[in-house]
């Protein structure tokens, strides 16, 4: 029983430090002179295969955006949707009980 305890601690352990990960995935890191680099920016109009995808992520696409708002759109779309799957993972975790071990017989040695 105590195994058991323990594992869903760690599965649940397992599925925050896999969030923070993926938070700590989109923070820009400074290169080496300690600058942040600005994005280069795309010219022209969205490709057909970016306007495709926005529309798969249930975006509005205009045919008239440019590269760089496509862009923009399906990064935005794309970061809704994860803090969507984190939050929805976040309500599926399930707290362990806590367990009376005086009423189990167990001596803080068995504890060990």
């Amino acid at each position: 029983m105590i195994s058991k305890v323990v594992e869903e601690a760690m599965e649940n352990m397992v599925r925050r430090i896999e969030a923070l990960e993926d938070k700590l995935s989109r923070i820009s890191i400074p290169n080496k002179q300690g600058f942040y680099e600005k994005k280069k920016p795309m010219t022209g109009t969205a490709t057909p295969g970016q306007l495709g995808y926005i529309k798969k992520l249930g975006g509005n696409a205009d045919p008239s955006m440019s590269k760089q708002e496509a862009s923009e759109e399906i990064d935005k779309r794309l970061s809704v949707q994860r803090d969507e799957e984190i939050e929805d993972a976040c309500d599926k975790i399930v707290e362990p009980k806590e367990v009376d071990t005086d009423d189990a017989g167990l001596d803080s040695e068995d504890l060990m």
